[in-house]
């Protein structure tokens, strides 16, 4: 009998153990649920820094340095610009 009642006093010391580790538990949860929600604080830098490393690997890959190919990238924007200008120019004459 003695045995018995030190397995059910062990039993029930253990559901307590158990109850309390689980609600700590679903609180972490709950915490870590809310962080996800929330906004990366730096994600503007890591947008900046990403695009930084992008053009790092073109400039690599292309054999120049950040300002030649700064100018390469002017250059294209210039010559798409007046591209798209002398379209316009066209479709307006048609």
């Amino acid at each position: 009998m003695i045995k018995l009642g030190n397995f059910k006093s062990e039993l029930e010391k253990a559901v307590n153990r158990t109850t309390t580790l689980l609600t700590e538990e679903q609180r972490n949860l709950s915490e870590l649920k809310a962080q996800v929600n929330k906004p990366f604080d730096r994600s503007q830098e890591l947008n900046e820094k990403q695009q930084r490393l992008r053009l790092m690997d073109e400039a690599i890959e292309l054999g120049v340095d950040l300002d030649e190919l700064a100018l390469r990238k002017e250059n294209t924007q210039q010559v798409n610009e007046v591209q798209t200008q002398m379209e316009i120019e066209t479709d307006l004459s048609m």
